[in-house]
């Protein structure tokens, strides 16, 4: 597999999507069109038990193998039907309660945003200057170098430091 990191010419792309942001692996043509056979292979089958299924249920008809465990379940049916009712009765009272609270709050706004954070002070917490700064907010994606004290030693676009393996050994020696 080939990476085509970006060039002088080419410029990284800014634009981050599905298309950008999924790793796809190329498969042959026969490895592809065997995937395809067996999915449809399956949804086949699928819906071949189903019909089945649906058509033995809808006719009244009962072929097949005996269950002994559900002729031994009858007797416990009661209880579980009644747990199962129990069960829907509260996802209801939950559901109610929600559209409730929504309707009620709906169009209140109780919570602050919060402060922003000036630019002074990000440059003071993490030792960084103005320029550090407004690369980190233009550069889509960065590789930041640290030294061994926590402190932001450099920051690079991930296509210059890929070109530039040195910087890694740089930021060792300025620990």
């Amino acid at each position: 597999m080939t990476l085509n990191m970006p060039t002088a010419s080419t410029p990284l792309s800014l634009e981050v999507n599905t298309a950008t942001m999924v790793i796809r692996t190329q498969r042959s043509k026969l490895r592809y069109a065997l995937d395809v056979v067996l999915t449809l292979l399956a949804w086949l089958a699928f819906a071949y038990l189903f019909a089945q299924g649906i058509w033995a249920v809808g006719t009244g008809r009962m072929e097949g193998l005996d269950m002994p465990f559900i002729s031994r379940m009858q007797p416990s049916m009661g209880t579980l039907s009644t747990y199962a009712l129990a069960m829907l009765l509260q996802g209801l009272l939950l559901v109610v309660w929600a559209l409730y609270n929504w309707g009620r709050f709906r169009s209140k706004q109780r919570r602050s945003a919060d402060a922003a954070v000036s630019d002074e002070s990000l440059t003071h917490r993490y030792g960084i200057d103005i320029p550090t700064l407004q690369r980190l907010r233009t550069q889509p994606v960065s590789v930041i170098y640290h030294t061994p004290d926590g402190s932001i030693a450099a920051v690079e676009p991930l296509w210059a430091a890929a070109r530039k393996p040195s910087m890694q050994a740089q930021s060792a020696e300025l620990a």
